[in-house]
């Protein structure tokens, strides 16, 4: 956009014939929202026993609930799952597919998010539940079927086996939630951004951190000690008599 020069030949009354201030904000941005969203989790805890109401349920519940919880893949993604997807050897889980967009029909398959597949690794004990559950199958199917043959969709999946898991003590989530939950726990165990960028299947690493980094927070003091010079020569008995970063002298505070 090119600048608009004004120039004063005296005008009226000494005057500007217009308002060289005026179309100067026409490309103003907003202020950032300083106050992000927060991003809601299933305690560890709640989590266990929201697994051990599925395993009551049946073996598919179970497996489904485990796998969501222990992996970054959405519901879509779960429900485009076939068995020719795991990699039992390697513990990977190929998510090349979604299912169940309903306005493109019932039988729609399309592409994960972000328009390219990714790998997902899988927990010791997803894929021991995993392998138990695929015993007797053919190699080759879909991982999740219902009773027409065709995978279960994200609607029927809401109410039935998800919704009946929760109740008064436990209350209610959508299944993204497990998803928002996986990504938290790895960051806080320590795990780097990039490597929950790549579980995720972000484009960018800002997408990851972002809603999560809350979580990256953490209170090892070794990672600042680092920044100290080799030869400093802070003396124990100097730190122990610190207080508030104020050394203590004989008469008062340093």
């Amino acid at each position: 956009m090119g600048v608009r020069v004004w120039e004063w030949d005296g005008g009226k009354n000494g005057q500007l014939d217009g308002n060289p201030a005026a179309n100067s904000t026409r490309w103003l941005l907003r202020s950032a929202n300083t106050q992000k969203r927060q991003i809601d989790i299933i305690p560890k805890p709640e989590l266990q026993t929201l697994l051990k109401r599925a395993e009551a349920r049946s073996p598919m519940t179970y497996v489904m609930v485990l796998t969501l919880g222990r992996t970054s893949i959405r519901i879509s993604e779960l429900m485009g799952l076939r068995l020719e997807d795991l990699d039992f050897e390697r513990r990977e889980m190929h998510v090349r597919r979604t299912w169940g967009n309903q306005s493109r029909g019932p039988d729609y398959t399309g592409i994960p998010k972000g328009s390219k597949p990714r790998i997902v690794d899988m927990s010791q004990q997803l894929c021991a539940a995993l392998q138990a559950y695929v015993v007797g199958r053919p190699e080759e199917g879909w991982l999740f079927p219902s009773k027409t043959g065709l995978p279960m969709t994200p609607n029927s999946f809401y109410p039935t086996p998800w919704k009946p898991l929760f109740d008064a003590v436990i209350a209610y989530r959508h299944p993204h939630i497990l998803r928002h939950t996986y990504a938290t726990q790895l960051l806080w165990q320590g795990q780097p951004p990039v490597f929950v960028k790549e579980q995720l299947g972000h484009s960018s690493i800002r997408i990851s951190v972002d809603p999560y980094g809350h979580a990256i927070r953490s209170s090892d003091k070794s990672a600042v000690d680092q920044l100290d010079d080799p030869d400093a020569s802070l003396r124990k008995s100097d730190a122990s008599n610190d207080i508030r970063g104020l050394k203590l002298i004989k008469g008062g505070l340093a």
